[in-house]
């Protein structure tokens, strides 16, 4: 049987429920300045994850910072807010996902874009 690794080698780099070792894994595969992009509506309380975490980044201090809860992201903008992205950035996005329920809490960290990740995640 052809898993979703199989086909996506190397995209996924792992699957956490705490800061200690994603912020190990961030280390190693982010180089520069990062942008965080973190997509959500804040009309909705399973989708206002990453804005929340975008205001909670701004409140200390991080100035990349693009999606919050006063100034969201989400599919009415996203096209727009986009390119507000600054060049030679690395983005790392900030998405809440649907996924199993032995899922719930825990953090995905993938290498890619968003549709090269989606390929391998079972909603």
């Amino acid at each position: 049987m052809v898993t979703s690794d199989d086909i996506h080698e190397g995209i996924r780099i792992g699957i956490y429920n705490g800061m200690g070792k994603l912020g190990e894994d961030l280390k190693k595969h982010v180089k520069g300045d990062i942008t965080f992009l973190c997509i959500g509506t804040d009309r909705s309380t399973g989708d206002c994850y990453a804005p929340m975490i975008g205001t909670i980044l701004e409140g200390k201090g991080y100035s990349n910072v693009i999606g919050t809860l006063d100034n969201p992201i989400h599919a009415l903008n996203l096209d727009k807010r986009i390119k507000e992205i600054p060049e030679g950035t690395t983005v790392l996005a900030i998405d809440a996902a649907l996924g199993s329920a032995k899922n719930v809490g825990k953090m995905t960290l993938n290498k890619g874009s968003y549709m090269q990740a989606r390929r391998w995640i079972k909603v």
